[in-house]
């Protein structure tokens, strides 16, 4: 993909994302979502993208942000932190300080933001997929062609 048309990607990705950190496309009027919907479908046919390129490059997009850290440590929520200069995999949480697997070690954390709870090593972060179940609906992250979504569930009968 040309410079060029990478830079028109984020430009209007941004244009839609630049909202507030506690906005969600449920804050978007129908309007509005269907606004960004054309906008993004004339966006991959002026360029001759296929849905799986562009569901692929906005996954990029939201999914493989680099974020810089400052003092050896990144923000991941309110006072709760990676530190990315230790020998082990730590966090740094109101509940206190977890440590997990050497950082040459690929492990993934779950944390409410206060306190970790659950660590699984072992993983192949490339062909990583979650799945998070709640009443109303099950959501999928698939890392490894950084895509997502969610389906509604139906209780059962």
């Amino acid at each position: 993909m040309t410079r060029t048309c990478r830079w028109l990607l984020y430009g209007m990705l941004a244009s839609l994302l630049l909202a507030p950190r506690s906005a969600t496309a449920n804050d978007l009027t129908d309007q509005q979502m269907a606004d960004a919907l054309i906008a993004l479908h004339n966006f991959a046919e002026k360029h001759a993208l296929s849905d799986a390129q562009m569901r692929t490059l906005i996954g990029e997009f939201a999914f493989n942000e680099q974020y810089f850290g400052k003092g050896g440590a990144g923000i991941i929520g309110e006072n709760s932190y990676v530190l990315l200069r230790t020998d082990r995999n730590t966090l740094r949480l109101p509940g206190g300080e977890w440590q997990g697997k050497p950082y040459q070690e690929p492990e993934i954390v779950v944390t409410d933001g206060r306190r970790v709870i659950s660590s699984v090593d072992g993983v192949d972060v490339a062909k990583l997929k979650i799945v998070i179940f709640s009443p109303g609906e099950v959501r999928i992250i698939d890392l490894s062609n950084y895509s997502g979504g969610r389906y509604l569930r139906n209780p059962p009968q």
